[in-house]
């Protein structure tokens, strides 16, 4: 066997679900008390045993809600592969809403809970936000230099640790609960915006925003200022400058 199908097909062992390949236990040392397959099967309990353990990281809530041993069942049946594709373990589970919304067509015990899917779309960018990379400190003194005209021209950037999103169930609440933080009053309200946003170096909070701030939020890096402004540019100017004092706006840009 050349050594690149060798490669292949442990990979495959380790990865899949099916029975390693004869010709590769062929290879595998089986002198002593563990035989050929038992080695492989070490491998393929490693490699799993780490990838579990990323999602668990990733999705500490979810799992919670499920229970630990649901938890497991679920994902030792319905995630077909545990093959990331980056050597870097925390880009793996990107996958688990599109999993959880099939899962919920499959298993009749999950119907009752719809907001399975909008929650793990919550964790994972509560996640993803963690790993950002650190943003500059707004130029304060750049941006006061330009003039009126500048200032209604410039594009205001958002930090790389935000992510919003539109939510057909209130799962934030679930968030909050299960990190013990107070919840909003309103857990039965539908189409919830959310903006995921970094606290600090490494603490995520998830803050609840109208869908005006919404909508203003995601037009920022397509939109001027002045653009942006519509009827009320007073009350838009306090909303930048408080997004601004909490690092959700880290900068801008101005054509020349």
């Amino acid at each position: 066997m050349k050594i690149a199908d060798l490669q292949a097909a442990l990979l495959a062992a380790a990865t899949g679900r099916d029975e390693p390949d004869a010709k590769l236990l062929e290879w595998v040392r089986s002198d002593g008390p563990a035989s050929a397959s038992e080695r492989v099967a070490a491998y393929r309990a490693n490699v799993r045993g780490g990838h579990l353990v990323a999602l668990e990281q990733a999705y500490p809530v979810l799992r919670e809600v499920l229970g630990p041993r649901y938890w497991r069942q679920l994902l030792e049946r319905e995630v077909p592969v545990f093959a990331s594709r980056s050597p870097d373990l925390n880009g793996f589970g990107e996958f688990m809403p599109a999993l959880l919304c099939g899962a919920q067509e499959r298993r009749p015990e999950l119907r009752d809970m719809p907001y399975l899917e909008d929650l793990a779309t919550l964790e994972w960018q509560v996640h993803l936000a963690r790993l950002a990379a650190d943003d500059p400190v707004f130029d304060w003194e750049a941006f006061v230099s330009l003039t009126d005209e500048q200032q209604s021209q410039a594009r205001l950037l958002r930090s790389n640790a935000i992510a919003l999103l539109g939510l057909d169930y209130p799962v934030d609440t679930i968030w909050r609960s299960h990190r013990g933080i107070d919840a909003p009053a309103d857990d039965d309200a539908s189409d919830v915006f959310c903006c995921v946003h970094r606290d600090g170096h490494f603490d995520v909070d998830v803050a609840r925003v109208s869908q005006r701030e919404f909508e203003v939020l995601q037009a920022l890096s397509r939109k001027c200022v002045a653009e942006l402004a519509g009827a009320d540019s007073a009350a838009l100017a306090r909303k930048i400058f408080s997004w601004i004092r909490r690092g959700w706006i880290v900068g801008f840009e101005v054509d020349n």
